[in-house]
């Protein structure tokens, strides 16, 4: 019979996962297990348990992981956070629009602007951390 871990997984071990197929790992707390274990955000869900969940929500996983045999699950993960820097102007601002949703998607890239030179793409999902670097980045143009 599997064990019931806390209703708070994957929170409880230090992480957010969000996602609908396929998902990643949304923030990590500071020396929390998740952390400590070389968790990171953009991290890919792979596996739980060594089961398939790259098609699996994360309301699923979340699922998967209150039944699991392991105290904390066991995952697999591979790193898909990409760092770029848009180096905006005062003319056409940073080359791209986000969607007001959660999380944050890129809806639309200017052609020629910084954000399509740097690499962003249209549907692109913004980490919450690298957002708020964006809203400084445009309160200092």
């Amino acid at each position: 019979m599997p064990l019931i871990t806390t209703p708070k997984w994957p929170r409880s071990f230090g992480f957010e996962i969000i996602g609908r197929g396929p998902c990643f790992v949304l923030s990590v707390e500071k020396d929390s297990i998740a952390y400590n274990s070389g968790l990171q955000p953009g991290d890919q869900l792979l596996e739980l348990d060594n089961q398939d969940v790259t098609s699996m929500t994360a309301e699923a996983i979340k699922t998967l992981a209150k039944h699991s045999r392991t105290q904390p699950p066991t995952l697999g993960v591979v790193s898909r956070l990409l760092h770029v820097d848009v180096v905006g102007t005062k003319a056409m601002g940073l080359g791209f629009t986000i969607k007001d949703q959660y999380p944050v998607v890129v809806s639309a890239i200017e052609d020629n602007g910084p954000a399509k030179t740097a690499g962003i793409r249209s549907g692109k999902k913004m980490m919450s951390q690298l957002l708020t670097n964006v809203c400084a980045s445009l309160n200092d143009m």
